[in-house]
């Protein structure tokens, strides 16, 4: 139950998360700047990655810079209260290994990537992804997009007993 990390507007959108049907494919969260839905996309990651074995859950933004900028501090943030060994940032910068036992070697862990639409979503070929979180959509240029969820992101979720798609974002600016 990683809730009591929540501020208390943003807890009406994580019950809706927890909660949504298994044959819901896409959930939006469209809010203002400041809102806080890049820490409960993080939170999300994070508490399906200690629900789920041996998956993969993808956190995807315009660039893997921003995506890495966005969720490496959340992920710290929230971190300070997890016990210590659960989660491991990997030495890419890229990769978090969600640990199921805290035995220092194992290899009984989720793991949850950073990636950029612009430039790796090709990399996450060959995985079965448990879910996509999308990270500012808004920023993504629209070719980029297409290509990924068409070619990459969308089919590495074919095989996921319970696949979805995030997204986390803002208003257009125009």
């Amino acid at each position: 139950d990683l809730e009591f990390l929540l501020w208390p507007q943003q807890r009406p959108i994580w019950e809706q998360l927890q909660n949504l049907p298994v044959s819901a494919e896409l959930f939006v969260c469209l809010c203002a700047r400041q809102f806080g839905k890049s820490t409960i996309g993080v939170l999300y990651a994070l508490s399906e990655a200690i629900k789920n074995r041996d998956c993969c859950i993808l956190i995807m933004g315009p660039d893997t810079k921003q995506t890495k900028d966005i969720v490496n501090s959340k992920m710290r943030f929230l971190l300070r209260s997890a016990p210590e060994g659960l989660v491991r940032q990997m030495k890419s910068e890229n990769r978090w290994h969600v640990y199921h036992d805290l035995n220092p070697k194992s290899l009984d862990y989720t793991e949850i990537i950073i990636g950029g639409m612009n430039e790796n979503s090709s990399s996450q070929r060959g995985k079965t992804v448990h879910k996509i979180l999308v990270e500012e959509i808004v920023d993504v240029k629209e070719d980029d997009f297409l290509t990924s969820m068409r070619s990459y992101l969308g089919p590495a979720l074919t095989h996921s007993k319970d696949g979805k798609i995030i997204y986390l974002t803002t208003l257009p600016k125009y």
